[in-house]
């Protein structure tokens, strides 16, 4: 696959994913007031809330793969080094603190009414080096716990190239060793959710599929040859497994909630992470098929939303936190309109908002990180004139 059609691939996978992180985000409220009201539209909301949890991990192994698919075909040198962590610092780590200031000043007026100011300070300090100034803001801070680590496993994988094929394996092992740890006390418990360890299958994977894409393409890339000898297993197998693990976990978390019944915590943990795992290959699947088969006009959308994922992603709570604590209803129909309507705009806003300031803002990376510079789409076709000085962002 040309690094063009990589390019297309990956974008739309982005799309997908940020798609569902809102969908989450949007009827987590729901899910809260609905969850003792006997209604049967819970088991919709449940529905839609658990089966789109794919969308942060599927973030998660995107960006494995794309440094090593780009890094493992470059020497490794200081200078490549120092070009890393200069983009990480500026595209990545800016943002972030950015956000974390935006969403601990928007929660300030609620903490200036128990704590002192030098306890708010704290409060501040704590949230920003543990990702935690906003719920969403974890996969940022787990993600630099991974470029910590980045160019040690780029040094082994690189020395040491056939090994790559094992490390999907190695991150599973690895991360339930870290879930055993916790779950008989081991470990320690807190922030389980926001350490690198309970990700290790989605960021060594990200290394197996990098640095052996050209055997996976011909997996992603759906075609005639993907319904014939072991590519067709390989497909049944995947989508089959998906299919399992998703409604197991959409079924396990409705059962907890409506409190008809509780399995071992290690149920909970074993189908969310097959889910959510699984979900990221089919989702590249269905990214090629969109291409080739999707509307030209969908495609461009949903290309744009990838491009600018990363930024919808840390500003879309913004616009949903403000619209649902204006908006209010105690109408049945109304009620869930609002929900639909929260989803709407926070991917409408938020996508609005960092794609103007993409095309009409030179300093718009403080806020959301790099853009490439030009569409997918249409390589010839440039974003904007003040993007000449920006370089990929993949």
């Amino acid at each position: 696959m040309s690094s063009q059609k990589y390019i297309h691939e990956i974008y739309l996978t982005r799309a997908m994913a940020i798609i569902g992180v809102l969908l989450v985000h949007a009827t987590s409220y729901t899910i809260a007031d609905m969850q003792n009201s006997n209604s049967d539209m819970f088991i919709v909301y449940n529905f839609i809330n658990i089966f789109f949890k794919f969308g942060t991990p599927t973030f998660i192994f995107l960006s494995s793969l794309v440094l090593f698919y780009t890094y493992s075909k470059r020497p490794l040198e200081k200078g490549l080094l120092r070009h890393f962590y200069k983009r990480r610092m500026t595209f990545i780590l800016i943002p972030y603190a950015v956000f974390s200031i935006l969403y601990f000043w928007y929660k300030l007026p609620l903490l200036q009414q128990f704590y002192t100011p030098e306890r708010i300070a704290w409060e501040f300090v704590y949230d920003l080096l543990l990702g935690e100034a906003n719920g969403h803001l974890y996969f940022v801070f787990i993600s630099i716990q991974f470029y910590i680590v980045f160019p040690l496993l780029l040094l082994f994988f690189k020395k040491f190239p056939g090994a790559s094929k094992h490390a999907f394996w190695v991150g599973f092992l690895i991360q339930w060793v870290y879930v055993f740890g916790v779950k008989y006390g081991v470990l320690p418990a807190d922030h389980k959710g926001s350490i690198g360890f309970s990700y290790m299958a989605y960021y060594l994977s990200g290394v197996t599929v990098g640095m052996n894409y050209s055997t996976f393409e011909r997996f992603f890339a759906v075609s005639k040859q993907t319904f014939k000898g072991k590519l067709a297993v390989a497909t049944v197998t995947v989508w089959g497994l998906w299919a399992f693990f998703s409604t197991a976990h959409v079924v396990v978390q409705y059962l907890y909630r409506a409190g008809i019944y509780t399995a071992d915590t290690l149920w909970f943990e074993l189908f969310w992470n097959m889910h959510t795992f699984l979900s990221a290959f089919v989702l590249m699947q269905l990214a090629y098929v969109l291409f080739r088969h999707a509307s030209s006009r969908l495609v461009k959308g949903l290309l744009h939303l990838g491009v600018v994922s990363f930024g919808v992603y840390l500003l879309h709570v913004l616009p949903l936190h403000t619209f649902t604590q204006y908006v209010d209803t105690g109408h049945p129909i109304l009620y869930h309109a609002r929900t639909a309507a929260g989803f709407v705009i926070s991917l409408g806003i938020s996508w609005l908002i960092v794609g103007l300031a993409m095309n009409y803002w030179r300093h718009a990376w403080i806020f959301f990180g790099s853009f490439p510079k030009q569409l997918p789409w249409k390589r010839e076709t440039p974003i904007s004139s003040v993007q000449k000085d920006r370089n990929q962002s993949l």
